[in-house]
């Protein structure tokens, strides 16, 4: 990452620190590609921004390690190469565990705790268990909710799709 790019990030980075609104990497990475500077020009090469876009994990990395060391109260070029690259690994691993939970497979029985939910929707139905049991029952499976928190539906949709592709239904 070139000075003039960490220049510029650092510069957005206190911009969402004192403000409040942090920078998303994405975006950032996104308008790198059109920043110009005081006289109209573009502010980067496209080498610069095609790196930084195609590898927006260095520009969260970068912010992740810019908040660490505010937190440490050190500045930013006490961050060495090692911790970039820590934090370059342990958000590649983050990316691999989303994906691993996004592919898991679900194997009859669905169990949480002495809860058998396969029997539970085939005979009393979903709408029996308490809320409670029903969120962290999809907590468990990392289920995504939608709609709202105070309603029993929320949950069981997410909980009837993973029945439904058990084999015992099948």
């Amino acid at each position: 990452m070139s000075e003039k790019v960490k220049v510029y990030l650092t510069d957005i980075f206190n911009h969402g620190a004192t403000s409040g609104q942090k920078a998303d990497a994405t975006q950032v990475s996104q308008d790198m590609q059109h920043a110009r500077g005081a006289d109209g020009e573009l502010l980067f090469e496209p080498t610069e921004w095609r790196t930084a876009n195609y590898k927006y994990k260095q520009i969260s990395g970068y912010f992740a390690r810019l908040s660490a060391a505010q937190r440490r109260q050190e500045s930013p070029e006490s961050v060495t190469n090692e911790d970039i690259e820590s934090l370059e690994v342990e958000v590649e691993w983050q990316t691999l565990r989303n994906k691993i939970y996004d592919n898991i497979d679900y194997s009859h029985p669905l169990m949480f705790e002495n809860i058998n939910i396969c029997d539970v929707a085939k005979t009393r139905g979903l709408n029996t268990l308490k809320l409670k049991e029903l969120r962290n029952i999809t907590e468990h499976f990392h289920l995504p909710v939608r709609g709202p928190a105070s309603r029993k539906a929320s949950d069981i949709r997410p909980l009837e799709s993973i029945v439904q592709s058990c084999a015992c239904v099948n």
